[in-house]
């Protein structure tokens, strides 16, 4: 990868060559490459700067390593529906664009997320994820924290209100528990609520 306007000079040291200093060169991005991903170094579960850092140093010299490590740090690795729903990072979702959400609602639905959520990714019984079955609390404290998660992401300013209800129905239609437990525990019902009425005014100065 390129690093702004600096990538040629990184990829390749032009110029004299000083004793004892390592210089980039494209073999030795090329083995810096192989070894971080050889090591999973470059996925977000594995990301170690420390390690990176004096790999980088080694194969590719101190300054550039530098200029390396400074672009990793505003590296913005893809995040998936696991790392929104399930993560514990939080996550500023109100600098989601609007496709960004429909991108996201959009995959759900279609990889039908929701449905194997509670019982692949969470654990529950089928009889648990169609609300039916009794909880433990590790068990109930679990649920809620994804629907809080759920929550903070379909309330922020950016989702776009034609989804909102549509898309809480497919939750619920695939793991009944996780759409209740968002009514009745968190504030999505207030927020949907909300959304309704900004739908209908907005519906109404349209016909008006």
């Amino acid at each position: 990868n390129e690093m702004g306007s600096e990538g040629c000079r990184v990829l390749e040291h032009i110029g004299d060559h000083q004793p004892n200093r390592v210089y980039p060169s494209r073999r030795s991005w090329k083995r810096l490459n192989d070894c971080l991903e050889g090591a999973g170094l470059l996925t977000k579960e594995n990301f170690d700067k420390l390690m990176i850092q004096n790999l980088s140093v080694g194969y590719i010299g101190a300054e550039t390593a530098m200029s390396f490590l400074g672009y990793l740090e505003t590296y913005q690795f893809e995040i998936s529906l696991d790392d929104i729903v399930l993560g514990n990072e939080e996550i500023d979702f109100s600098t989601f664009e609007v496709l960004e959400h429909t991108r996201f609602t959009e995959k759900a639905i279609a990889t039908k997320y929701f449905e194997t959520l509670g019982t692949e990714q969470l654990g529950l019984s089928p009889t648990q994820a169609d609300g039916a079955g009794k909880l433990t609390a590790k068990q109930k404290k679990e649920v809620l924290r994804v629907a809080n998660r759920v929550n903070d992401w379909l309330s922020s300013d950016t989702f776009p209100l034609d989804n909102l209800v549509n898309f809480w129905g497919d939750i619920t239609s695939g793991f009944k528990l996780l759409g209740t437990t968002l009514h009745l525990e968190t504030t999505f019902g207030d927020t949907v609520q909300t959304a309704l009425l900004k739908k209908n005014e907005t519906d109404r100065q349209a016909s008006a």
